[in-house]
């Protein structure tokens, strides 16, 4: 989340300097039309990030429910053991 709070801050950013920059201070419409060579490349960016951000939090997951099953576990060498080859009466 803290990466699409960025992405969107920087582009807001970006917005502002364009219709600051646009010649005539054309309507966000029209410059919209306009070509954008990078568009691609900031989505492909973009969708690393939510990759990143969702297997972070599958991570995240899997390390509590380890966790978890670990603090529900006796410790070790406090369990006693059967012997199923022993001959029982």
């Amino acid at each position: 989340m803290l990466v699409l709070a960025e992405d969107i801050a920087r582009r807001e950013k970006l917005l502002q300097i364009f219709r600051q920059q646009a010649p005539n201070n054309r309507e966000p419409k029209e410059f919209a039309r306009a070509p954008a060579p990078n568009m691609e490349k900031d989505v492909r960016e973009w969708w690393e990030g939510v990759g990143i951000s969702r297997k972070s939090a599958e991570f995240q997951r899997l390390k509590a429910n380890s966790q978890r099953v670990q603090a529900l576990m006796p410790p070790p060498g406090t369990m006693q053991t059967l012997d199923l080859n022993k001959n029982q009466p």
